[in-house]
């Protein structure tokens, strides 16, 4: 008896065994076919983010829309939309770069069989989790770069690059190293990075973009002397040098003393505000921005300045109030861009969006904005100070008190803007709207608010 209790208990580990061997198979199987999965759509993942990123070729397209500005084959306006296209496109084209779940011992013992399968058959191995996240980090390094924060986005590349063994993915970082070098002035360091590429990716797509913005940093340098050395008035100067993207020069121009009391203050306010945001100083680009919108009335220096608050409102967390505001004080100025950028937000709303790197600007701010809108909005044509030194600027015309009717049935000269004159009798049914005059061509009717000039004959 005792005997066959002990073959029983045997039989039973035996099956006990080979069911948790055909378990622990089966999870094998399950974890080997999702880790397969996850690598599947890595690489195609990878493969798309090295092949036709647009974050790459927005490198070239913005130095060209800077130096087409520099030539003055492009206004602010359009290079405005251009960037905002670009980036809102990018924010909505983000890849989540979700890290690979080993979720347990099971998905770590079907990575070790199947890396030492693939390295038995001479494959590389399965992504790592520091792979995806370089990845990851990639992706926050190109956000960087658009807000202008080109300093942080160079650390993040000196930090990934030891990780990385993939030629190509060097060769962008090396582009995107090159750019944000040129921007922080290291001129002699973009020239290096960008011969790097051109050595090893000559005859690719990255040898071409490096040689075209190698040539671009040329003519920035060769055309930043000419400007230097022109003899150009301070106002000329400091738009060449903004186009240019020379804004650390220009910074240190404007604080030159006498140059605000020769240069119309609007402007150079203007390009200073834009400067302030290239060299990573939102906070004080918008500051300028709101000085720029109240003396600027409705003129076109207000609306670049509300059109790059709409634009910084893409860019900072928790923009929208920045962007609300912004609308807030264009249904005053009426630019048209501000509608269109609204448009290709709203038409990207159902897409997923990275979530924005740089930080909101601060409550006193905000309200300080709020202020300036209510302002605006209470009297949306401000008068514009006058500066020494500045062209005259056409004062504020003060709504004048309608001309008194002359009686019914006398003779009457009317002139109208645009230069018309009519002369007849005045006919019942003219009053505070609109007169009716009986001329020898017939009966006109004009408005009131038309006439320039109503006398008695």
């Amino acid at each position: 008896m005792l005997n066959l209790l002990k073959y029983w208990w045997q039989e039973v580990l035996l099956a006990l065994v080979a069911l948790g061997a055909v378990v622990l198979c089966g999870l094998l199987v399950v974890s080997t076919l999702g880790l397969h999965l996850a690598e599947m759509q890595w690489q195609i993942r990878r493969g798309e983010f090295l092949e036709g990123n647009l974050s790459h070729t927005y490198l070239v397209t913005r130095l060209l829309d800077q130096y087409r500005l520099y030539q003055d084959s492009i206004t602010l306006q359009e290079l405005d939309e251009r960037e905002f296209r670009y980036s809102t496109l990018l924010d909505h084209s983000t890849y989540n770069w979700e890290r690979l779940q080993y979720r347990g011992k099971i998905d770590k013992m079907s990575l070790v069989i199947i890396n030492a399968l693939r390295q038995a058959t001479g494959k590389p191995p399965l992504a790592s989790e520091r792979e995806v996240e370089v990845m990851a980090l990639l992706e926050r390094a190109f956000q960087w770069e658009r807000t202008r924060n080109y300093a942080t986005a160079m650390n993040i590349y000196a930090d990934i690059q030891p990780s990385i063994q993939n030629e190509r993915m060097q060769g962008v970082i090396g582009l995107h190293q090159g750019v944000c070098s040129a921007l922080l002035g290291k001129t002699d360091q973009a020239r290096d990075l960008f011969g790097k590429v051109i050595l090893v990716h000559g005859g690719s797509d990255l040898g071409a973009m490096a040689s075209s913005l190698l040539s671009y940093l040329e003519i920035l340098i060769r055309e930043r002397e000419v400007v230097r050395q022109g003899g150009f008035d301070v106002l000329t100067k400091a738009r060449k040098m903004s186009a240019l993207l020379q804004c650390r020069e220009l910074l240190a121009i404007e604080n030159i003393a006498g140059v605000k009391e020769s240069s119309p203050q609007t402007e150079l306010t203007m390009l200073h505000a834009r400067c302030k945001e290239e060299v990573g100083d939102r906070a004080g680009a918008i500051v300028d921005y709101s000085e720029v919108i109240l003396r600027g009335g409705s003129g076109e220096f207000a609306r670049d300045a509300n059109r790059r608050l709409f634009i910084l409102g893409s860019q900072v967390n928790d923009g929208g109030k920045l962007q609300a505001i912004s609308l807030r004080v264009n249904q005053s100025l009426q630019d048209s861009s501000i509608g269109r950028m609204q448009g290709l937000e709203a038409s990207l709303a159902s897409l997923p969006r990275s979530i924005p790197v740089a930080p909101a600007p601060d409550s006193s701010t905000v309200r300080e904005l709020e202020g300036m809108a209510e302002s605006v909005q209470q009297e949306p044509v401000l008068a514009l100070v006058k500066e020494p030194g500045a062209q005259a600027v056409p004062e504020v015309e003060v709504e004048k008190e309608p001309t008194p009717l002359p009686p019914i049935g006398s003779k009457v000269r009317v002139e109208m803007q645009g230069g018309k004159t009519f002369v007849g009798r005045l006919l019942e049914g003219s009053g505070e709207q609109n007169l009716q005059i009986q001329t020898m061509i017939g009966v006109i009717n004009v408005l009131r608010s038309d006439v320039v000039s109503l006398t008695s004959e």
